[in-house]
C-alpha cells in the first residue's frame, strides 16, 4: 500500500493498517486484534483531540463488568502499548500515550495524519458547499484515497464495524456523484477506471454493470465481455448461481454486430432454455430475484394469483447473527441446498446476505406458505450438526 509523504507519523486504515514516520514504515509485529494494538489504532484515529478514557474503555474492554475493573484493564493494555512502542524500531524518542484530565492521546510532541482524517476533511468541505468543479475534484480525491474497507482485520469489533460503515457510505456517496457527472460529460475512460476500482473492492455490488456500459461507450466490446465473463465465473464459483447484469444485453448486441451474426429466434430461445432439467427450485442472484419478483407481482395484479415471499435468517441460539463467518457460510450452503430440494421447481431462491435466504413461492396462499415453513423447520431440526444455529422465518404475501 502506497504511503503519502506526510511530515511526522502517517497511518493508513483503509484496506489494512500501516504506520510510518517521515515516510519510513514502522514494522509492528503484534496482531492487530490484540487490545494494545486496538488502542493504538483508536488513538491515531481520534486525532489531536484524543479520546476520553471512559469511551476508550467502552470500545476496547466493554466485555469486562464494572467500571473500575474496566479502567484497570485499560491501564494494563496502555502500559503494554507503551512498552511495545519503546521496543519497536522506527518510533522517535518521546512520550507516547500520555493522559491528561482523563483524555488519552497518541502523542503531544509529534504531528500525525491518516487517510481517514484526509477523507473526513475533504468530505466536510463538500458538505460546507463549494462550486461544482471543486466539488467534482473533491469527490475524485476521496475515491482515490479509499483503497479498501476500514481495518478489515477488525471486522468483528463493534467500533470498527461502525467506522467501516461510515467510510464506505462516504465512498459510495462520492462515487455515485462522480459516475453521474462523468456520464453527463461522456468521460467514459475515467468512469470505467473508477468502476473497475469499485468492482475490485466490492465484487458483489454490481459495479461491473456500469463498468461494462462505460467500456461499450468507448467501443471496447471485448473488454466489456471479458469483465462480464470473469464476474460470472466468480459469482458462480462463490455462490453456485448465475450472474445477470442489467445492461449486458447491450454488450451482446454490440458484439453481435461486430461478428456480423444474425441469430434466429429459435437459436436465441435455445440459449435461454436451461441446459439441464433440474427438479429443485430455481437458484438465482439477488438482482435476478428482484426482476422475477416484480414480474410475479404484475402477473398477480392481472390474474389475481397469490404468491408468498419468505425471508429465512440463520441465527445463533441467542437470536444473534453468528460470529463465525466460515461456519455460517458452510451452514448457509447446506440450508440453501436443503431448501431448494424441498420446495417446488417453479419456486425461486436467492441469497440476500451471508446468513439470509429469500424464497418466492408463486401461486401460493399465505396458509400454504406457512406449511412450507413448518416443513423446512422440521427438516432443519433433524440435522444434528446445526444445533448451534436456528432459522427464523418471516412470510409476507406478494399481492
Amino acid at each position: 500500500m502506497a504511503e503519502r509523504p506526510y511530515t511526522g507519523f502517517y497511518a493508513s486504515f483503509l484496506g489494512g493498517f500501516s504506520l510510518s514516520y517521515e515516510g519510513k514504515r514502522i514494522s509492528l509485529t503484534k496482531r492487530l486484534r490484540q487490545k494494545n494494538m486496538q488502542i493504538l489504532q483508536i488513538l491515531l484515529m481520534a486525532g489531536r483531540q484524543g479520546i476520553h478514557r471512559d469511551r476508550l474503555a467502552e470500545m476496547v474492554v466493554s466485555e469486562i463488568e464494572g467500571r473500575e475493573k474496566q479502567l484497570n484493564n485499560l491501564r494494563f493494555h496502555v502500559f503494554s502499548l507503551r512498552k511495545l512502542i519503546e521496543g519497536t524500531e522506527g518510533f522517535p524518542k518521546g512520550e507516547y500515550i500520555p493522559v491528561y484530565k482523563g483524555i488519552y492521546y497518541f502523542s503531544r510532541e509529534y504531528q500525525w495524519s491518516s487517510d481517514i482524517e484526509k477523507i473526513r476533511f475533504l468530505y466536510q468541505k463538500i458538505r460546507d458547499g463549494t462550486d461544482p468543479e471543486e466539488k467534482f475534484n473533491l469527490h475524485l480525491e476521496i475515491c482515490r484515497l479509499y483503497t479498501g474497507e476500514f481495518l478489515p482485520a477488525l471486522s468483528g469489533e463493534e467500533w470498527a464495524i461502525v467506522e467501516s460503515a461510515r467510510y464506505q457510505q462516504i465512498y459510495f456517496s462520492c462515487l455515485n456523484e462522480l459516475c453521474s457527472t462523468l456520464n453527463e460529460r461522456h468521460e467514459y475512460s475515467l468512469l470505467s477506471e473508477l468502476c473497475a476500482q469499485a468492482s475490485k473492492l466490492y465484487p458483489y455490488d454490481g459495479w461491473q454493470s456500469m463498468q461494462i456500459d462505460s467500456l461499450l461507450a468507448q467501443n471496447r466490446y471485448q473488454e466489456a465481455m471479458k469483465i462480464y465473463k470473469d464476474a460470472s465465473e466468480m459469482i458462480s464459483e462463490e455462490l453456485g448461481i448465475s450472474l445477470t447484469f442489467q445492461n449486458m444485453e447491450s454488450c451482446h448486441s454490440q458484439l453481435g454486430h461486430i461478428q456480423n451474426t444474425s441469430k434466429a429466434l429459435s437459436e436465441i430461445k435455445g440459449k435461454l432454455i436451461e441446459k439441464e432439467e433440474r427438479q429443485e427450485a430455481y437458484l438465482c442472484s439477488y438482482p435476478s430475484f428482484v426482476d422475477i419478483y416484480r414480474i410475479m407481482s404484475r402477473l398477480g395484479d392481472r390474474n389475481g394469483a397469490e404468491s408468498a415471499l419468505i425471508l429465512c435468517t440463520l441465527k445463533d441460539t441467542q437470536g444473534r447473527i453468528p460470529s463465525d463467518e466460515e461456519y455460517t457460510k458452510e451452514q448457509m450452503e447446506g440450508f440453501l441446498k436443503l431448501t431448494s430440494g424441498l420446495i417446488r421447481r417453479s419456486d425461486v431462491c436467492a441469497c440476500y446476505s451471508p446468513n439470509q435466504l429469500l424464497l418466492l413461492l408463486p401461486n401460493t396462499a399465505p396458509e400454504k406458505g406457512m406449511v412450507v415453513i413448518q416443513r423446512l423447520q422440521a427438516i432443519w431440526k433433524l440435522k444434528k450438526e446445526t444445533e448451534e444455529l436456528q432459522v427464523e422465518f418471516v412470510l409476507q404475501q406478494v399481492n
